[in-house]
């Protein structure tokens, strides 16, 4: 996964990943990335190719592979015939997808893992996922480094949009944001099904690529639509300025949940799905709210506390939820992520 132009938000975490190292001035990198074209078999093949000149041109002394089920056995390949260090970044459905299915895939990864050098997962959560594959991984070479981490704004800046926000807290109703791809997983429908109960005014701002039928049979005259299609990273501030809360229904094992981050960094509460790694950085109470995965009657419950909680109240939910998106400040990722590559190339 790789940004391009007609796909913004396509993998934009692995490439800020790899624009970290190179920030850091120690490393030279050389990327190969999977290019997309009309015919998939034609675009791997490609991939391979390129990623094998690489090998023999450069001779590395280390392969960064992302999602391990499609990159790497081309790693383990590089790591046995040019002696190079083999990091493996998993990023969620490239591990639960072939452990579901059980497949041959899954047998490969589990080989790939056993022999990495150093294993990145981006939560806790899923450092146990990958741990349950096999009992020949080791915990100390597992690392966990949150997907390159999020922009987190200055102080002033934030504490300036939070009292701005407080002061003209619900004017025109209640906003909700909704930013993710467009697909049943991650909660659209629960989402729409709780806004039909309100009886408050609401907006929902909603960003992302997918189905957007999904939207066809939903009717409230309470609540109004705002759509924004696919934006680039940099565009999503005039979004957090816009929302109340950002809302996060999803029904999948998140491995971390980079977008419900940066909405905190910007003092945006979070309405989440209490699943995968959502309860490591939403605090039900501190920085927004948790509910069942799917349950409707408890996420619509939530919507209307946040459309009456009082102003100081609200104000604690945006503080709490700046101060735990620090964690994951882009600039402490970048450092922690540098240290443990250069531990790894010096073992």
């Amino acid at each position: 996964m790789f940004p391009t132009v007609k796909n913004p938000s396509f993998g934009v975490f692995v490439k800020r990943g790899c624009d970290q190292l190179e920030e850091l001035g120690e490393y030279e990198i050389l990327y190969c990335c999977l290019k997309k074209g009309r015919f998939k078999i034609l675009d791997y093949f490609s991939f391979f190719i390129r990623f094998f000149y690489s090998q023999f041109t450069a001779f590395p002394d280390a392969v960064y592979c992302h999602y391990v089920s499609h990159t790497g056995i081309l790693g383990l390949i590089s790591k046995v015939l040019f002696r190079a260090k083999l990091v493996v970044h998993c990023h969620g459905s490239d591990i639960f997808v072939p452990k579901t299915n059980n497949n041959l895939l899954n047998l490969l990864n589990v080989f790939v893992l056993n022999r990495a050098n150093l294993i990145v997962v981006p939560s806790y959560f899923f450092k146990t996922v990958v741990l349950e594959l096999s009992s020949r991984i080791e915990q100390g070479n597992i690392f966990v480094s949150p997907s390159a981490g999020v922009l987190v704004p200055k102080r002033d800046f934030v504490n300036e949009l939070i009292t701005g926000k407080s002061l003209t807290m619900y004017s025109s109703g209640i906003h909700l944001g909704f930013i993710s791809r467009l697909i049943s997983s991650k909660g659209i429908l629960i989402l729409l099904e709780a806004l039909r109960e309100i009886d408050f005014k609401c907006t929902l701002h909603i960003v992302g690529p997918g189905d957007y039928s999904l939207f066809n049979s939903f009717s409230s005259n309470n609540v109004d639509l705002v759509f924004y299609g696919e934006l680039k990273q940099s565009n999503l501030t005039n979004i957090y300025s816009e929302i109340d809360f950002l809302v996060f229904p999803t029904l999948l094992n998140e491995s971390l949940g980079l977008c419900a981050i940066e909405a905190m960094a910007y003092g945006v509460p979070v309405i989440g799905s209490d699943i995968g790694a959502v309860s490591e950085y939403i605090v039900h109470g501190s920085s927004g709210f948790l509910f069942s995965a799917g349950d409707v009657n408890a996420l619509t419950k939530l919507i209307k506390l946040a459309f009456y909680i009082d102003r100081e109240r609200y104000i604690e939910l945006m503080q709490g939820a700046r101060s735990i998106s620090e964690k994951y400040d882009e600039n402490r990722v970048r450092i922690l992520m540098g240290e443990r590559i250069k531990k790894v190339l010096h073992d």
